[in-house]
């Protein structure tokens, strides 16, 4: 999986999804495999604040754009990275933090299929609101009628 992760950092696409900088998320992810490699539980602050500030880069983007199947693919990894390390550290942020990220990986394609039905909709209401037959005008003043009686 390492492998996996720097091939990604290293191609083009991380540089247009991601404002996290290149060589730091190089140097993390080879950590975090270190670290998960070796007898030591604790995180030094520099470390866990590297983490934590990557994975808000992550929430923030996909907040804000969309991402692509292998952009959600090195997400899904990634994650699953820190969440191992925080395991391990029993750091409880970390695993928080992660899981947020999880969350927002799996809402934004519901979100983006919510928006592209309600586009749909929306056409459709239009034509509909155009379309306005005789025999619905009376229907609206018969029914303004019956309002009016009930009140």
């Amino acid at each position: 999986m390492e492998s996996k992760l720097l091939k990604y950092v290293e191609g083009e696409r991380y540089h247009n999804v991601f404002n996290f900088k290149k060589e730091s998320m190089v140097k993390l992810i080879k950590y975090m495999f270190q670290f998960l490699n070796n007898d030591k539980n604790s995180i030094s602050e520099g470390d866990l604040k590297n983490i934590m500030d990557s994975l808000a880069c992550m929430y923030d983007t996909l907040a804000l754009k969309e991402c692509q199947t292998e952009d959600k693919e090195f997400i899904n990894d990634f994650i699953l990275l820190c969440y191992n390390v925080g395991l391990k550290s029993q750091n409880t942020g970390i695993q928080g933090r992660v899981e947020a990220v999880r969350r927002i990986t799996q809402l934004q394609g519901s979100m983006i299929a919510q928006i592209e039905i309600s586009q749909r909709q929306l056409k459709y209401m239009e034509r509909y609101e155009r379309f306005c037959p005789p025999a619905l005008e009376i229907n609206k003043s018969y029914l303004a009628n019956l309002q009016e009686r009930l009140k």
